[in-house]
């Protein structure tokens, strides 16, 4: 067994996901409404072979001090309503200190487009809490730059860059008919799941997770 490899490695994997009030980063006109991880420890079973054992999941929805609405794109995407978030929202700081403790103790942060969107939502959020940040692409495998590099058929190299540096390369190419959205790699990994409730933080991860196991198969690093 490449023990060297990411797929063996006994190691705890968070997958992170946010849902936010607005499609733009930018983090005067919008934050995360909604953040759903789910932490997976990789283990070996009697016959060698590596499966996951979930430790935990949690579905936060977040109350800001802030005025801010939730947009009419973001609205029809994540069918967001007034009532529910009402229900089940609690104070940010309460939901920042359950987040940036799985955060800081996994070994891997996992995520769909992760470095390309969430990476920047948690950096606002740590910045906000005073917290050091730097460290955290480091430490990120973004699911989408590996379905980019894979349908590219564009191998990862550890003697030529690293792997964040890899995967920022990957998130820069586009190509006409790459269909590497979360929903298009399920169907195409012929993955069962709901894919009408989309666009719902821990649903994705569901799918998330699914598509991970099939992906890390198809590329070495």
């Amino acid at each position: 067994m490449d023990d060297h490899l990411i797929r063996f490695q006994k190691k705890k994997f968070l997958f992170l996901d946010f849902e936010t009030f607005n499609l733009a980063l930018h983090d005067s006109i919008n934050l995360p409404w909604q953040v759903a991880t789910i932490l997976v420890q990789t283990v070996e079973d009697e016959y060698g072979n590596i499966r996951n054992d979930e430790i935990s999941r949690d579905d936060i929805y977040l109350k800001w001090d802030s005025d801010l609405k939730i947009g009419k794109g973001a609205r029809q995407i994540t069918g967001y309503t007034e009532t529910r978030f009402r229900q089940k929202c609690i104070p940010e700081e309460e939901g920042f200190k359950t987040i940036y403790k799985q955060v800081e103790e996994c070994d891997y942060l996992v995520g769909h487009n992760v470095l390309g969107f969430d990476i920047f939502l948690l950096r606002n959020w740590y910045r906000k809490h005073g917290k050091e940040y730097n460290h955290l692409p480091h430490k990120v495998i973004d699911t989408l730059s590996i379905a980019r590099s894979i349908n590219l058929e564009y191998p990862y190299k550890s003697n030529e860059m690293s792997l964040l540096d890899f995967q920022m390369k990957m998130l820069s190419i586009r190509k006409k008919g790459m269909r590497t959205s979360l929903g298009a790699l399920g169907k195409s990994n012929s993955i069962e799941h709901d894919y009408a409730k989309l666009h719902d933080a821990l649903v994705d991860l569901e799918l998330n997770l699914k598509v991970w196991d099939k992906l890390k198969y198809q590329i070495d690093f």
